[in-house]
């Protein structure tokens, strides 16, 4: 269409040339006619211009949110993408922290980028190309007369997507990438931008191909701790109040958004299941995984010798490994290997006080 349109506007201007020539002709034209018709051509050929530049139409504005401590993963983070290959893994267990953590870089730099896009992955990557509303490219939308399929219109944006980043400084955010395998991540990879993929991952799952990751924990050392209960209490950390959080803390292992929904609804906390189906979304378990799940939710806080549970369970250690990958099972070095799972709540404590975390 626009290769049509690009001919006909070149014989307009051939054609004005000529009626200029010959003004004293009847198509001819003079000088006052001549120059509307110059700037009706001109405006033409602008739109023209316009419709045929591809740019972004989507921008993600960061709004100042919560956020405690994590000085040092944010300085690293900003060290592995200027050191690195422009894209960092930040992985971790559901809850512990990697999104905020990114949308407070992204916050804290906003000022370095053209353009910030913040995409979620909830059916894979190439469906996020073929999303309008995720990726929205001027001049660019899909129609069934033109496309052959939506995968062939993901793979033409992703192109104008690269040709727009490589004149761009434009920082990518994709959020709860939990798939390793598909076939759309070394895509995103290369693409001439910054990016800051969030998942659920293993360090181990992640590692080969010189991928950077970030791996997120607990916050480090009690004056973060104190920080965080500042920011969500507006107390200072002392008194039975900062005792009993810090009890809290223990009893779920430092997980951020327990600690969080504690601290900010007392008597409001969700309850184990809820949390188990946070935790669990966007994994595709079998049945033997979530069974050891559940066998792992009466082991120790210690843990449990994984000879003992394997043959206490008939589990396997395949079903030990998928969990791994998907960072709800932590391990601790011992005799024989400990495991314990990361989202594990305090039995005892909900038992005696009737409130489940």
């Amino acid at each position: 269409m626009i290769e049509y349109e690009l001919e006909y506007l070149n014989w307009k201007e051939r054609q004005l040339a000529l009626r200029r020539k010959y003004a004293d002709t009847p198509p001819g034209l003079d000088a006052e006619q001549a120059a509307r018709e110059q700037a009706r051509q001109n405006e033409a050929r602008a739109l023209y211009e316009e419709r045929k530049h591809w740019r972004l139409t989507g921008d993600t504005h960061v709004p100042p949110e919560p956020f405690a401590g994590r000085r040092a993963e944010l300085a690293a983070l900003g060290e592995l993408l200027e050191n690195g290959n422009g894209t960092v893994f930040i992985c971790g267990m559901g809850g512990i922290g990697k999104t905020a953590l990114v949308r407070e870089w992204a916050r804290e730099h906003a000022g370095e980028y053209s353009r910030i896009l913040f995409l979620i992955c909830v059916h894979g990557i190439g469906q996020i190309f073929a999303d309008d509303n995720q990726i929205g490219i001027s001049n660019l939308s899909y129609t069934e007369s033109r496309y052959s399929s939506r995968k062939q219109y993901a793979r033409e944006k992703y192109e104008k997507l690269a040709e727009i980043a490589a004149s761009e400084r434009i920082l990518l955010i994709l959020d709860n990438c939990s798939r390793v395998s598909d076939p759309w991540l070394e895509l995103l990879e290369n693409l001439p931008c910054h990016k800051l993929i969030t998942t659920r991952l293993s360090r181990n799952a992640l590692s080969g191909q010189g991928r950077c990751v970030l791996e997120i924990g607990s916050l480090s050392g009690e004056e973060e701790w104190k920080e965080f209960y500042r920011l969500y209490t507006g107390e200072n950390p002392d008194g039975p109040g900062w005792e009993a959080a810090m009890a809290c803390r223990d009893s779920v292992l430092g997980h951020t958004l327990k600690m969080k929904l504690a601290l900010c609804n007392p008597r409001q906390s969700w309850t184990g299941q809820q949390m188990a189906k946070y935790i669990l979304s966007g994994f595709r378990l079998k049945k033997t995984d979530r069974q050891a799940l559940c066998e792992l939710t009466f082991a120790a806080l210690s843990g449990i010798p994984e000879p003992v549970f394997l043959a206490c369970t008939g589990s396997d250690r395949e079903s030990l490994e998928r969990l791994k990958t998907a960072s709800l099972v932590q391990t601790r070095s011992g005799a024989g290997g400990y495991f314990y799972r990361c989202t594990r709540s305090s039995a005892r404590r909900c038992r005696s006080c009737g409130d489940p975390m």
